[in-house]
């Protein structure tokens, strides 16, 4: 086999002497197929040995056929189902390659994205009163309110003007102005670390 180092003078010999094939055929004592196949490669030689068959081959249709049926069954199980009489590490390392073939999707694992695959837009969606009659309005929920007894909140911060609400009594109004007179950081009984002198 030819090694790096007469790939590397041959291809040399060739494009920057400008040497024929036959030239170098003499000159490094090889022949001129050698040279050729030399030249038209597009890396140096490299032994590359064809895999060699495994003994699980033989049995590998059935264990895709038990994974297809059970996905979690245990190695030692498929062994004793296909009847298999030789080492384990053989089969372990086949079911190994094979299992996650069959594995349902994870739902607690996380997606991940190439950059600009996935893109994120936050839409504006402005409040919007409807009359309901006799005076009064009610309005329209954007994406992210909750609903807290008779008011909506807004989910995405705590700041006074993110209270929605459509008073249908003075008792609706009271809790209102209420809500609004407190400090953002102390509304719904709850205190933030985010506010003063917490």
């Amino acid at each position: 086999m030819l090694s790096v180092e007469d790939w590397a003078e041959i291809r040399r010999l060739h494009r920057a002497e400008g040497l024929p094939i036959k030239a170098i055929a003499r000159l490094r004592g090889i022949s001129r197929n050698t040279v050729r196949s030399a030249i038209a490669s597009d890396g140096p030689p490299k032994y590359e040995r064809k895999p060699a068959a495994s003994i699980v081959d033989a049995v590998e249709p059935r264990i895709r056929e038990l994974l297809k049926t059970y996905p979690m069954m245990p190695a030692t199980v498929i062994a004793e189902r296909i009847g298999w009489d030789r080492g384990l590490t053989v089969l372990k390392d086949r079911i190994r390659e094979l299992r996650p073939a069959y594995l349902p999707p994870d739902p607690a694992s996380r997606t991940s994205y190439a950059a600009g695959e996935v893109a994120q837009n936050d839409l504006w969606f402005p409040p919007v009163r409807l009359p309901v009659g006799f005076g009064q309005v009610r309005r329209r929920l954007r994406p992210g309110d909750r609903w807290f007894g008779r008011r909506f909140w807004h989910g995405r911060g705590s700041h006074r003007n993110r209270m929605l609400a459509s008073p249908t009594d003075d008792t609706d109004e009271r809790a209102l102005n209420f809500a609004l007179t407190m400090p953002p950081c102390t509304r719904n009984g709850l205190r933030s670390s985010g506010c003063a002198g917490t």
